[in-house]
């Protein structure tokens, strides 16, 4: 049997089907249809904030407020996030510039972030991370010091919220991703969150090739809207929420017990001024007191079917295209490095019984009984060239990442 990473959520589709069926009946399927529309509404509203731009990706959304916001030169953010982060840096022509991240909250360190400002910094791109926030206060005093503009990656924080104040309501903008893999998500999808009204203006020209009216084009833009049938997805899974939240906290609260006194293997607790959505259940491992690395256990548990993974590893710095202006003899970011090398996140989403999570507890408790018998399992299988299929992207991306040389 396999446990999959996660798994969406499945609710009555009654709902789904009702809205879908009057997309069919109108024939208005894109461009600002009535779900649209009410999807934007309804996120705004949630989050407390002016404007919620919806599109079709998350990251397309980060690359819209890069352009809108009419930056050049360089923009600083953190190596230890997805790819796509540095990804729509670059493709707006823009360079990224890495800053370490704070070992306490996984985000971009502000010390970290002030050394790397330099006459070319136009932005910073923050990345909250599995539902942590940036330490958007400092961040803020920052930019405002220097004139920068500030951006945040929120694709781990629907619905979460800081001191109170729910993500949309920090930096010029904040993005959202409503990828399948999130707790809320419309198939593919995102949204831009912002109180800038001249900001949320430009945004709904440039995710609509610019168009102003019939046949009026003012501005460059591209074809970055939502469609119908993913904003009424949304708007059918919305209501189920909270409902999940609450359940993948209690998945997160049973690791916590059946894990708690595991040697070598400590949690990634949120800040208490955070509040979370609850999706990501987080452990890092210490190869000395585990008795594993975390690449082992990685590899043990996907042999035995609980496909988890290793957010973020190996950090941006040592992917493509970026990693040619590092050598793999220093260690730029001693942080990233130290987290990516020991995260781990296991299964949790909201179908997942409990049955399933004392399985993979009692897996993660018995691998260190096992460790001289998995150690020798895992170097022969690194050396194998023939390799189970149910592996074989494992070890490809442990040869190919392989940072060691």
């Amino acid at each position: 049997m396999i446990i999959p990473f996660y798994k969406p959520r499945r609710i009555d589709s009654g709902g789904f089907f009702s809205r879908a069926q009057k997309i069919f009946d109108t024939c208005w399927f894109t461009n600002a249809g009535e779900n649209v529309l009410e999807f934007e509404k309804e996120i705004a509203d949630i989050h407390h904030v002016k404007h919620c731009i919806a599109v079709c990706s998350g990251t397309i959304g980060l690359q819209l407020v890069l352009k809108g916001l009419n930056l050049t030169g360089e923009v600083i953010t953190t190596p230890f996030t997805f790819v796509a982060t540095a990804h729509a840096i670059l493709w707006q022509g823009l360079k990224p510039v890495f800053a370490d991240i704070d070992s306490r909250t996984l985000t971009i360190s502000p010390e970290k972030l002030e050394e790397k400002i330099t006459s070319k910094t136009s932005a910073v791109l923050g990345v909250h991370v599995f539902g942590q926030f940036c330490d958007v206060e400092k961040i803020e005093r920052i930019a405002k010091k220097r004139n920068m503009k500030v951006v945040f990656d929120a694709a781990h924080n629907f619905m979460a919220s800081y001191k109170g104040t729910p993500v949309g309501n920090f930096g010029d903008a904040e993005v959202l991703s409503f990828h399948a893999t999130k707790i809320f998500h419309t198939f593919e999808g995102g949204a831009i969150l912002t109180n800038d009204s001249d900001l949320a203006s430009r945004l709904r020209l440039l995710k609509n090739f610019g168009f102003k009216g019939i046949d009026v084009v003012d501005y460059l833009g591209i074809n970055a809207k939502m469609n119908e049938i993913s904003a009424a997805y949304g708007l059918s899974l919305l209501p189920f929420i909270p409902e999940t939240s609450e359940r993948l906290k209690q998945i997160q609260a049973k690791y916590r017990i059946l894990l708690g006194d595991t040697p070598g293997l400590t949690f990634f607790d949120l800040t208490p001024e955070v509040k979370g959505n609850g999706q990501y259940m987080v452990i890092l491992i210490d190869e000395k007191t585990f008795g594993l690395s975390r690449d082992q256990l990685w590899t043990h548990l996907w042999n035995n079917g609980v496909q988890t993974r290793r957010y973020f590893y190996p950090g941006l710095h040592w992917c493509e295209p970026y990693r040619a202006e590092f050598s793999v003899l220093e260690n730029p970011f001693p942080e990233t490095q130290r987290i990516s090398d020991a995260v781990l996140c296991l299964p949790c989403y909201y179908d997942l019984i409990d049955e399933d999570i004392e399985g993979i507890c009692e897996g993660i408790r018995q691998s260190r009984d096992q460790q001289d018998h998995i150690r020798a399992w895992y170097e022969k299988l690194l050396l194998s060239s023939e390799v189970p299929s149910h592996l074989k992207q494992v070890v490809e991306s442990l040869k190919r990442l392989t940072l060691k040389a």
